[in-house]
Protein backbone atom coordinates (compact mmCIF):
# COMPACT_ATOMS: atom_id res chain seq x y z
CA UNK A 1 0.00 0.00 0.00
CA UNK A 2 1.39 3.28 -0.77
CA UNK A 3 2.11 5.70 1.58
CA UNK A 4 -0.46 8.19 3.14
CA UNK A 5 1.90 10.92 3.85
CA UNK A 6 4.88 11.98 1.60
CA UNK A 7 7.10 14.94 2.10
CA UNK A 8 9.49 15.43 -0.10
CA UNK A 9 12.56 17.69 -0.17
CA UNK A 10 11.00 19.90 1.87
CA UNK A 11 12.27 23.36 2.73
CA UNK A 12 10.72 25.81 4.81
CA UNK A 13 12.25 29.13 5.76
CA UNK A 14 10.96 32.39 8.23
CA UNK A 15 12.07 35.91 8.95
CA UNK A 16 13.84 35.70 12.39
CA UNK A 17 14.09 38.61 14.81
CA UNK A 18 16.73 39.90 13.23
CA UNK A 19 15.19 40.07 9.82
CA UNK A 20 17.75 37.22 9.02
CA UNK A 21 16.31 34.20 7.05
CA UNK A 22 15.87 31.24 9.25
CA UNK A 23 16.03 27.65 7.51
CA UNK A 24 13.86 25.20 9.79
CA UNK A 25 13.33 23.02 7.57
CA UNK A 26 15.95 22.16 5.40
CA UNK A 27 15.51 19.02 2.44
CA UNK A 28 13.33 16.77 4.47
CA UNK A 29 11.93 13.85 3.13
CA UNK A 30 9.79 11.12 5.13
CA UNK A 31 6.49 9.05 4.11
CA UNK A 32 4.14 7.97 6.70
CA UNK A 33 1.70 4.93 6.11
CA UNK A 34 -1.58 3.90 6.28
CA UNK A 35 -2.04 2.80 9.99
CA UNK A 36 1.56 3.60 11.22
CA UNK A 37 2.98 4.85 14.01
CA UNK A 38 5.20 7.38 13.88
CA UNK A 39 7.19 9.43 16.78
CA UNK A 40 9.38 12.29 15.33
CA UNK A 41 11.93 13.44 18.70
CA UNK A 42 13.95 16.58 18.60
CA UNK A 43 15.45 19.31 20.93
CA UNK A 44 13.93 22.56 20.59
CA UNK A 45 14.23 24.21 17.57
CA UNK A 46 15.29 21.33 15.61
CA UNK A 47 12.28 21.28 13.38
CA UNK A 48 10.01 18.90 14.62
CA UNK A 49 6.60 21.07 15.34
CA UNK A 50 7.42 22.90 12.09
CA UNK A 51 7.37 19.45 10.32
CA UNK A 52 3.87 18.05 12.39
CA UNK A 53 2.78 21.52 10.82
CA UNK A 54 3.36 20.70 7.50
CA UNK A 55 1.44 17.74 7.57
CA UNK A 56 -2.14 19.29 6.94
CA UNK A 57 -1.07 22.19 5.45
CA UNK A 58 -0.89 24.56 8.26
CA UNK A 59 2.59 25.59 7.13
CA UNK A 60 3.13 24.94 2.89
CA UNK A 61 6.77 24.63 1.82
CA UNK A 62 9.52 27.47 0.24
CA UNK A 63 10.42 24.53 -1.87
CA UNK A 64 9.62 20.29 -2.06
CA UNK A 65 6.10 19.35 -1.43
CA UNK A 66 3.87 17.43 0.60
CA UNK A 67 1.82 15.02 -0.52
CA UNK A 68 -1.71 13.53 1.28
CA UNK A 69 -3.87 10.82 0.43
CA UNK A 70 -2.30 12.18 -3.50
CA UNK A 71 -3.12 15.79 -2.70
CA UNK A 72 -1.08 18.74 -2.74
CA UNK A 73 -1.02 20.90 0.45
CA UNK A 74 0.06 23.53 -1.66
CA UNK A 75 -2.97 23.76 -3.60
CA UNK A 76 -5.68 25.94 -2.50
CA UNK A 77 -8.38 23.91 -3.44
CA UNK A 78 -7.16 20.56 -1.92
CA UNK A 79 -6.43 22.16 1.75
CA UNK A 80 -9.84 21.73 2.78
CA UNK A 81 -9.96 18.16 1.78
CA UNK A 82 -6.24 17.26 3.40
CA UNK A 83 -7.25 18.77 6.82
CA UNK A 84 -10.15 16.37 6.86
CA UNK A 85 -7.47 13.34 6.33
CA UNK A 86 -5.33 14.76 8.25
CA UNK A 87 -6.31 16.25 11.70
CA UNK A 88 -4.07 18.19 14.47
CA UNK A 89 -4.04 17.98 18.19
CA UNK A 90 -1.67 20.31 19.55
CA UNK A 91 0.25 21.45 22.87
CA UNK A 92 -2.27 23.10 24.89
CA UNK A 93 -5.89 21.44 25.38
CA UNK A 94 -7.45 24.64 26.66
CA UNK A 95 -7.20 26.22 22.93
CA UNK A 96 -8.80 23.45 21.17
CA UNK A 97 -12.36 22.94 23.46
CA UNK A 98 -14.65 25.22 22.22
CA UNK A 99 -17.99 23.87 23.69
CA UNK A 100 -19.87 24.24 27.13
CA UNK A 101 -20.07 20.26 27.28
CA UNK A 102 -17.83 17.43 26.45
CA UNK A 103 -20.52 16.24 23.81
CA UNK A 104 -21.04 20.03 21.77
CA UNK A 105 -17.34 19.77 21.61
CA UNK A 106 -16.57 16.61 20.20
CA UNK A 107 -19.82 17.14 17.76
CA UNK A 108 -18.50 20.87 16.73
CA UNK A 109 -16.49 20.02 13.63
CA UNK A 110 -18.78 17.15 11.95
CA UNK A 111 -21.28 19.57 12.40
CA UNK A 112 -19.59 22.28 10.51
CA UNK A 113 -19.09 19.55 8.17
CA UNK A 114 -22.50 19.24 7.68
CA UNK A 115 -22.68 16.04 8.72
CA UNK A 116 -26.18 14.76 9.69
CA UNK A 117 -27.56 14.81 12.70
CA UNK A 118 -28.21 10.95 13.35
CA UNK A 119 -24.21 10.30 12.41
CA UNK A 120 -23.09 13.55 14.10
CA UNK A 121 -24.32 11.20 17.40
CA UNK A 122 -22.89 7.91 16.17
CA UNK A 123 -19.55 9.54 15.89
CA UNK A 124 -19.65 11.09 19.18
CA UNK A 125 -20.50 7.94 20.80
CA UNK A 126 -17.78 6.28 18.85
CA UNK A 127 -14.92 8.97 19.28
CA UNK A 128 -15.26 8.89 23.23
CA UNK A 129 -15.49 5.34 23.40
CA UNK A 130 -12.25 5.09 21.40
CA UNK A 131 -10.59 7.74 24.23
CA UNK A 132 -12.44 5.98 27.05
CA UNK A 133 -14.25 9.21 27.86
CA UNK A 134 -17.94 7.46 28.19
CA UNK A 135 -20.37 9.18 30.26
CA UNK A 136 -18.66 12.13 30.36
CA UNK A 137 -20.59 13.67 27.51
CA UNK A 138 -22.83 16.58 29.49
CA UNK A 139 -19.36 17.43 31.81
CA UNK A 140 -17.96 20.75 31.14
CA UNK A 141 -14.33 20.56 30.12
CA UNK A 142 -13.77 22.64 31.94
CA UNK A 143 -14.07 20.70 35.20
CA UNK A 144 -11.95 17.67 33.24
CA UNK A 145 -8.40 17.09 34.54
CA UNK A 146 -5.80 18.22 31.89
CA UNK A 147 -5.50 14.40 30.46
CA UNK A 148 -9.05 14.28 29.73
CA UNK A 149 -9.02 17.78 28.39
CA UNK A 150 -6.74 16.44 26.08
CA UNK A 151 -8.56 13.21 25.40
CA UNK A 152 -11.95 15.59 24.60
CA UNK A 153 -9.46 17.56 22.04
CA UNK A 154 -8.76 13.86 20.49
CA UNK A 155 -12.04 12.87 20.37
CA UNK A 156 -13.03 16.13 18.65
CA UNK A 157 -10.32 15.45 15.66
CA UNK A 158 -11.47 11.80 15.59
CA UNK A 159 -15.35 12.59 14.94
CA UNK A 160 -13.62 14.64 11.47
CA UNK A 161 -13.31 10.53 10.47
CA UNK A 162 -9.40 11.51 9.73
CA UNK A 163 -7.14 8.91 8.58
CA UNK A 164 -4.16 10.21 10.15
CA UNK A 165 -4.01 11.98 13.59
CA UNK A 166 -0.58 14.67 14.16
CA UNK A 167 0.12 15.10 17.77
CA UNK A 168 2.53 18.60 18.60
CA UNK A 169 3.44 17.35 22.33
CA UNK A 170 0.25 16.70 23.47
CA UNK A 171 1.66 15.61 26.76
CA UNK A 172 3.72 18.82 26.66
CA UNK A 173 2.22 20.56 29.76
CA UNK A 174 -0.06 17.37 31.72
CA UNK A 175 1.33 15.45 34.68
CA UNK A 176 2.76 11.95 34.51
CA UNK A 177 -1.20 10.69 35.44
CA UNK A 178 -2.47 12.56 32.39
CA UNK A 179 0.38 11.63 30.20
CA UNK A 180 0.18 8.01 30.32
CA UNK A 181 -3.95 9.04 29.97
CA UNK A 182 -2.83 10.40 26.66
CA UNK A 183 -0.13 8.02 25.54
CA UNK A 184 -2.53 4.74 26.25
CA UNK A 185 -5.60 6.61 24.06
CA UNK A 186 -2.59 6.80 20.91
CA UNK A 187 -1.31 3.55 21.02
CA UNK A 188 -5.38 2.48 21.16
CA UNK A 189 -5.74 4.66 18.11
CA UNK A 190 -2.75 3.16 16.10
CA UNK A 191 -3.27 -0.73 17.27
CA UNK A 192 -7.31 -0.88 17.58
CA UNK A 193 -8.67 1.82 15.44
CA UNK A 194 -6.27 1.82 12.68
CA UNK A 195 -5.12 5.31 12.40
CA UNK A 196 -1.91 6.84 11.21
CA UNK A 197 -0.57 8.43 14.18
CA UNK A 198 2.43 11.16 13.75
CA UNK A 199 3.39 12.00 17.34
CA UNK A 200 6.04 14.88 18.23
CA UNK A 201 7.11 14.80 21.74
CA UNK A 202 10.06 15.40 23.84
CA UNK A 203 9.21 12.00 26.12
CA UNK A 204 11.93 9.31 25.18
CA UNK A 205 9.71 6.95 26.63
CA UNK A 206 6.26 7.73 24.35
CA UNK A 207 8.36 7.94 21.31
CA UNK A 208 9.39 3.74 22.38
CA UNK A 209 5.93 2.67 22.00
CA UNK A 210 5.83 3.68 18.50
CA UNK A 211 6.51 1.25 15.27
CA UNK A 212 9.23 4.13 13.57
CA UNK A 213 11.13 7.21 15.40
CA UNK A 214 12.37 9.89 13.64
CA UNK A 215 15.04 12.03 14.68
CA UNK A 216 15.42 15.49 14.04
CA UNK A 217 18.56 18.54 14.27
CA UNK A 218 19.29 21.78 12.71
CA UNK A 219 16.00 20.89 10.39
CA UNK A 220 17.20 17.68 9.23
CA UNK A 221 16.40 14.08 10.10
CA UNK A 222 18.95 12.41 11.44
CA UNK A 223 17.83 9.03 12.22
CA UNK A 224 15.02 6.89 11.13
CA UNK A 225 14.21 3.28 12.24
CA UNK A 226 12.62 1.13 14.79
CA UNK A 227 12.51 2.10 18.21
CA UNK A 228 15.09 -0.54 19.12
CA UNK A 229 18.04 0.43 16.13
CA UNK A 230 17.21 4.29 17.46
CA UNK A 231 17.23 3.73 21.03
CA UNK A 232 20.62 0.99 20.22
CA UNK A 233 22.82 4.39 19.52
CA UNK A 234 22.55 6.04 22.86
CA UNK A 235 25.78 7.83 22.06
CA UNK A 236 24.63 9.52 18.84
CA UNK A 237 21.44 10.31 20.46
CA UNK A 238 23.50 12.37 23.44
CA UNK A 239 25.22 14.06 21.08
CA UNK A 240 22.14 15.49 19.35
CA UNK A 241 21.33 16.45 23.06
CA UNK A 242 18.73 13.88 23.27
CA UNK A 243 18.41 11.08 26.19
CA UNK A 244 17.27 7.37 25.48
CA UNK A 245 13.85 6.07 28.01
CA UNK A 246 15.11 5.19 31.26
CA UNK A 247 14.68 1.60 30.94
CA UNK A 248 16.36 1.44 27.54
CA UNK A 249 19.97 2.72 29.70
CA UNK A 250 18.88 0.31 32.41
CA UNK A 251 18.56 -2.60 30.37
CA UNK A 252 21.83 -1.36 28.59
CA UNK A 253 23.85 -0.77 31.72
CA UNK A 254 22.67 -4.41 32.64
CA UNK A 255 24.05 -5.66 29.09
CA UNK A 256 27.34 -4.37 30.17
CA UNK A 257 27.11 -6.59 33.19
CA UNK A 258 26.56 -9.35 31.23
CA UNK A 259 23.10 -9.60 31.68
CA UNK A 260 21.09 -11.00 28.55
CA UNK A 261 18.32 -7.66 28.06
CA UNK A 262 17.07 -8.33 24.89
CA UNK A 263 17.25 -5.12 22.76
CA UNK A 264 13.81 -4.87 22.32
CA UNK A 265 12.86 -3.88 26.09
CA UNK A 266 12.93 -0.36 26.18
CA UNK A 267 9.67 0.69 28.57
CA UNK A 268 10.09 0.16 32.09
CA UNK A 269 6.44 -2.17 31.99
CA UNK A 270 8.68 -4.08 29.19
CA UNK A 271 11.50 -3.99 31.71
CA UNK A 272 9.17 -4.92 34.75
CA UNK A 273 8.22 -7.84 32.68
CA UNK A 274 11.74 -9.03 31.84
CA UNK A 275 12.65 -9.17 35.58
CA UNK A 276 9.68 -10.66 36.55
CA UNK A 277 10.40 -13.70 34.07
CA UNK A 278 13.75 -14.02 35.22
CA UNK A 279 13.21 -13.55 39.09
CA UNK A 280 12.31 -17.02 40.88
CA UNK A 281 8.82 -17.01 42.25
CA UNK A 282 9.24 -15.46 45.76
CA UNK A 283 6.04 -18.54 46.96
Amino acid sequence: MGALISVENVVFEYVGSQGQQVRALDSVSLEVGQGEFVAIIGHNGSGKSTLAKHLNGLLVPVSGRVIVGGKCTSNPDDIWSIRQTVGMVFQNPDNQLVATTVEDDVAFGPENLGVPPDEIAERVRAALSAVGLEGLELRSPGRLSGGQKQRVAIAGVLSMKPECIVLDEPTAMLDPIGRREVLDTVRRLSQQEGKAVVLVTHFMEEAAVADRVVVMANGRIEMAGPPQEVFARADRLRELDLDVPVAAFIASELRKRGVDVPYSVLTVDELANYVNSKVPSMH
